[in-house]
């Protein structure tokens, strides 16, 4: 079966700024039902007047991939939960992170959104958040950076070789 991936608005900015000419394979994992956007990511990237915005605006209008935690019973469950346990502080051993609500969002962060969506559906985060990967750890939810949601996502490239056939070599 193939990964579903949640982005948080980072990755999706991060993946944009880096290679501009990957939205239209975002678009087609969108549109294939295996890139969702949580609705608090995506309305971080609405704040925003790029070309990734616009791309977005574009696919959650057509209906892909767009998933607002509160009109579905398991998810409002799954976000109370997760903004409970991880929205002050979050332990991971015998360090403790500050939660969720210390970001510049405070309350309005969409990080318990995207990891309570994460947990109910069985789906790959990409955040490089610090705090989300802490809370992604403790859910058992799979989690990866935007660099190796790219790598995955990306159709396998053949690497050519250079294969010296001279008498030297």
């Amino acid at each position: 079966m193939p990964e579903h991936f949640a982005p948080d608005a980072d990755a999706l900015i991060n993946i944009h700024r880096h290679f501009p000419e990957e939205l239209e394979l975002l678009h087609q994992l969108a549109r294939h039902g295996r890139l969702h956007l949580v609705g608090g990511v995506y309305r971080e990237i609405l704040r925003g007047t790029d070309r990734l915005r616009v791309a977005l605006e574009g696919w959650v209008q057509a209906g892909w991939g767009a998933v607002e935690v509160d009109r579905e019973e398991a998810l409002r469950d799954a976000y109370a939960r997760i903004e409970l346990t991880y929205g002050r502080s979050v332990r991971v051993g015998k360090q403790v992170y500050q939660g969720f609500w210390t970001s510049p969002a405070g309350r309005r962060a969409a990080d318990g959104q995207l990891v309570a969506a994460a947990k109910v559906r069985r789906w790959t985060v990409a955040s490089d958040d610090k705090v989300v990967r802490a809370a992604c750890l403790l859910e058992d939810i799979p989690c990866v950076h935007w660099q190796e949601f790219l790598r995955r996502v990306r159709p396998p490239t053949p690497i050519p070789l250079a294969l010296d056939t001279s008498p030297e070599g």
